[in-house]
């Protein structure tokens, strides 16, 4: 999962409010935004990209 899907704060964090070093400021929701790629035979895709390399947006992936 590399995409968030919102980002929750705090109740009391709220415009002008005070904060403490190492208070709770929220949290991150991944909401199953994950990305499926899928190719016919007949398209002769060719996985360009190594297993475990982390690759970012508008990077190659494979070939067509």
């Amino acid at each position: 999962m590399c995409q968030v899907s919102s980002v929750n704060f705090e109740d009391t964090i709220v415009p002008g409010a005070g904060v403490e070093k190492g208070d709770p400021l929220g949290y991150f929701f991944f909401g199953g935004s994950d990305i499926v790629m899928l190719f016919s035979k007949e398209m002769n895709f060719e996985m360009t990209a190594q297993k475990d390399e982390h690759l970012n947006m508008g990077q190659e992936y494979g070939r067509v």
